[in-house]
């Protein structure tokens, strides 16, 4: 392993007259491992060591910038900083600020795995992205462990499926399943937006009650496909805080579903195309169930049904809203 300064003061000098005048640089290249501590990952440069050492020699005013000048050449250095008194010509506020801001291209691998021989999978290669999104999605997994009794959780897959999930959540109309758009979603370096951190903690909270209640309805008669729980997190999002049993019921009639046109159920176009068939009829049988109360409470069938269960003629307030011993809505609508 190459260690120290093996690069001599010119040649650390001709980098950053390079990063001044924009010209190509190789990318730095990282080895990444997660701590078992603090679970952050450590990052140890193997490619480009003698560059980041240039850099910050040449900020802390140990070399300087050395400018070519019709034969001649000027020295420049980075600040006054630690110059005792001692006059340089050093770079403008504003020539700072342009070397500070200037980014190097980052490859990041997990050369654990490649020296051993051991080919990276698409999971794995995902969980080296350093982004609000990816921190949030594994925070998930840590979280909600019962999770783990659903999914894969062989070398990295949890990452993967939770990824998918959180961005058939925020973007159902361009879900895309492939390794590159997984990828592009997790390298958005933005912020999670407050309201899918929260509808996405409630769905990851309703199915760790659907799990502790009954964890064997997700394997029923077959396992529990990684669409699948995609799609399921999806569905709870869309019809928040309703009944544990009303899930169930999604649940079984998804899995009948999607079985009933495919054998084999995977990520492809023609399974996501069934599955959004399915959400796009449940979601109409919602809108028919809403329909039919709305009707119901607007003529006399629901004083009659009132006097049917209670045994009295005395009427209630026409007031949905205003009636919290009423039997709860559920209806199941044939099709």
């Amino acid at each position: 392993m190459i260690t120290g300064v093996v690069w001599r003061d010119v040649k650390q000098s001709h980098l950053i007259d390079s990063i001044f005048n924009n010209l190509y640089i190789p990318p730095l290249i990282f080895s990444c491992k997660k701590s078992e501590e603090d679970n952050k990952w450590k990052r140890v440069c193997i490619d480009g060591k003698q560059r980041l050492i240039s850099i910050s020699r040449f900020m802390n005013n140990e070399i300087p910038y050395i400018v070519p000048s019709k034969g001649s050449t000027t020295k420049r250095y980075f600040s006054n900083e630690g110059l005792d008194g001692i006059s340089r010509n050093v770079l403008s506020e504003e020539e700072r600020d342009h070397f500070e801001c200037y980014e190097f291209v980052c490859e990041h691998e997990i050369f654990s795995r490649v020296q051993l021989g051991v080919p990276l999978t698409t999971a794995e290669k995902l969980a080296v992205i350093n982004t609000p999104i990816t921190n949030f999605a594994q925070s998930l997994y840590r979280s909600y462990p019962s999770i783990s009794k659903i999914i894969d959780t062989k070398r990295g897959r949890p990452l993967q499926v939770i990824s998918q999930a959180l961005l058939m959540i925020e973007n159902p109309e361009k879900c895309k399943s492939t390794v590159k758009c997984i990828e592009t979603y997790l390298k958005d370096d933005r912020e999670v937006p407050f309201g899918l951190s929260q509808s996405v903690k409630q769905v990851f909270e309703t199915l760790t009650t659907l799990i502790d209640t009954d964890v064997q309805l997700f394997h029923e008669n077959h396992k529990f496909a990684p669409i699948e729980f995609v799609f399921f997190c999806w569905i709870i999002a869309k019809f928040p805080g309703i009944e544990i049993d009303t899930y169930q019921d999604y649940l079984k009639n998804m899995k009948d579903y999607v079985r009933r046109y495919h054998v084999d159920v995977r990520f492809n176009h023609k399974v996501y195309t069934t599955l959004i068939r399915f959400v796009d009829e449940l979601e109409q049988d919602e809108e028919l169930v809403d329909e039919l109360w709305d009707d119901f409470y607007e003529n006399d069938e629901y004083d009659e049904l009132w006097d049917d269960i209670y045994g009295y003629d005395e009427k209630v307030e026409d007031n949905k809203g205003d009636c919290e011993s009423l039997p709860s809505k559920k209806i199941k609508i044939e099709k």
